[in-house]
Parts: C-alpha cells; structure tokens; sequence
C-alpha cells in the first residue's frame, strides 16, 4: 500500500519531542481548508456556528459567520496530545503521523482542484486521505469517548480470541471485560484510543470498499458553492456496505466528490445541478460537529445548520439494497476478508 512505509508502528518511533512542541493541532489540514478560501480575502474563509443568526463580521464570539484564516481554522490546541505516564503529555508524535499520512494527497488535491483525472494508485492515496480525515476529526472523538465511557459499550471479538490464542469462554471473557474496565478508567484513555484509531486509518477496511466504488467529481454552476464543515467526509448511517451507499466530501468550494455503488454512474468530472449541489451542502452541513466553513457569508447556510432533521435521499436511486461487501472470517488470529458482490 502507498502508506506502507509510514506505517503506525514505524511513526510511533519518530523522534518528535523537541525544545518546543508543536501544541496547535490541525485537526483539518491547511491544505484541505485552503480550497475554501474567500477569494476576494485570502487566505481567510467563513466560520459558522449552528443556534446563532446571519450576522457576519470580525467578532469570534459575536458575528455568524466570522472570518478567520486558514492557519486557525479546523485547529485545536493540544487535541492529540497523547496522555502519558505520570501526567505528563506527548505533544508531537501523533500530530505527526497524522501529518506524514495526510502529505501524499496534496499533489492529489491540486490535481483535483484543476479538474484533472487520476488513476487507480492516486484514487487509493485519496481513499486513505479521505477515511483519515473521517476518523480524525471531533466526532470521531466524540463517538470514541462515548464508546470508552458508556457502561457495556465493549464485548470482546471472536478475532481478539483467536489472536490471544485462547478459548472463547464464560470465565475468559469475563478477565478480558474486567481488564478492559481498568483500562478505560485510566485518564486520557478515550484521547489515546483516537489517536491510534486515526494513525491506523490507512488500513481500513473502508479505505478498499471506496476504492472500488464509483468515483463523479461535480462542478458547481455558476452562483453556486460547496461548503465543507470540521466533519466533511459523509456516508449514510448504513455504512459504505450497503448498495444504497453512498460518500460525499468536498473538495473545493467548486468541486465534490460522491462515490457510489451504482453501475448507472459515470466516473470522472460532470457539472452538478443545483439539486445536487445542495443535496452534498446538506449532507455536509447536517454532520458538522461544531463549524462549517465556506467561501461565502450566505444566509442560507445557517438556515441548512440549524435545521436538523435530515433525510437521507440519494443521488443514484436504485430499486434492489443487498449487500455489496461483508467481512467474513479467514485464517486465525487475522481480521478476516472481504467478500464482494459487485452486480
């Protein structure tokens, strides 16, 4: 795989802790948000935040939206610093790897962005970009705090068993639940369990199901624009297994992608309708965590964010859901494979 070389194990051996650590985090890329600049006040864009009215100026806590430049935006003091023994922090290695995993898409971006093709190898470099980014993010913390603290939220897997080597039983089990509630109970427990969930991104099993999905780059029309928010890659609560399924990120204020199973799509690049372009805006704006951000101080972006509800409709209708891919056990002690069944 194109990221094998800065694998997780080999990164956690970097040395990264200097004189002066690096403590503001870019939980978004520069590059990534850059696309999304005013291009009238580069390199600013436009911040919003849901439960506030259409008041856009200067002021952080006062105007919706606010402008604010790129190098701040999408970033968060200390957000991987890793807990260490003794209270202590690591506040360089994961911000990093994340960084060293994100650098091989730039040259992608650009290309993108110019509304050129790539192949196959850039088309999985960009899969992996995309689950990192998705895995990076604050809800991606946020579901992993959830996860550590909510009581009975963990049951050990038939694969743990087989790599541990041992018998799946009652009394087993139970030493690994009982292991596992110490573990959780430690500080920073949930913070670590993202920062290793995101470094280990490129070996998802999501990153080979995009890779084989359908790939339209959309145009946006002339008086139209993509937005993005600090959670911008999107799937259905499904998941990407279901024929249903479907991914939107944008990439641009002027382009996004949306991969689909559906054999009616045609890769490459298409202008989008004014339908489409705001089915993308709304999924992107109904999973932000806290801001979404935009080239343009338009009112009805904070209408789309403060509307809740939504309804998942998508672009590729199709009248038969099954099942694309499922994860089925292979050899011991491994995570088991894909199986596919691509109509």
């Amino acid at each position: 795989m194109p990221f094998a070389s800065t694998s997780l194990s080999a990164l956690k051996n970097m040395k990264t802790c200097g004189a002066n650590p690096k403590r503001r985090h870019h939980v978004l890329p520069q590059l990534y948000l850059k696309g999304f600049m005013i291009p009238s006040d580069e390199p600013h864009l436009w911040v919003y935040k849901s439960g506030q009215p259409f008041h856009p100026g200067y002021g952080r806590t006062t105007d919706n939206p606010f402008k604010q430049s790129v190098r701040l935006a999408g970033a968060e003091r200390d957000f991987y610093a890793d807990p260490l023994p003794g209270g202590s922090k690591d506040f360089d290695t994961f911000e990093n790897i994340l960084e060293s995993l994100e650098k091989p898409a730039d040259p992608i971006f650009r290309k993108l962005r110019a509304s050129e093709r790539i192949d196959e190898k850039e088309k999985l470099m960009f899969a992996q970009y995309i689950i990192l980014t998705m895995r990076r993010v604050w809800s991606s913390r946020e579901e992993m705090t959830r996860r550590v603290t909510q009581p009975g939220s963990y049951r050990p897997t038939d694969h743990l068993f087989r790599k541990l080597n041992v018998a799946r039983t009652p009394e087993t089990e139970a030493n690994i639940m009982e292991a596992w509630e110490r573990i959780v109970k430690t500080p920073g427990a949930a913070v670590q369990f993202h920062n290793r969930l995101a470094a280990a991104s490129p070996d998802s099993f999501l990153v080979v199901a995009l890779q084989k999905m359908r790939w339209i780059f959309y145009v946006a029309p002339a008086g139209y624009c993509f937005v993005t928010s600090d959670n911008p890659a999107w799937h259905p609560k499904i998941g990407l297994g279901k024929s249903i399924a479907e991914l939107s990120f944008p990439i641009s204020a002027s382009i996004a992608l949306v991969a689909t199973w559906s054999k009616c799509a045609n890769e490459g690049f298409t202008n989008a309708t004014a339908q489409i372009v705001r089915e993308v805006n709304r999924r992107t704006i109904h999973s932000t965590e806290k801001n979404v951000f935009a080239s343009r101080a338009e009112e009805w972006i904070i209408n789309m964010f403060n509307r809740q509800a939504y309804d998942y409709k998508p672009i590729f209708k199709t009248k038969e859901v099954y099942d694309v891919v499922k994860l089925v056990p292979d050899m011991p002690g491994s995570r088991g494979k894909l199986v596919w069944n691509l109509r």
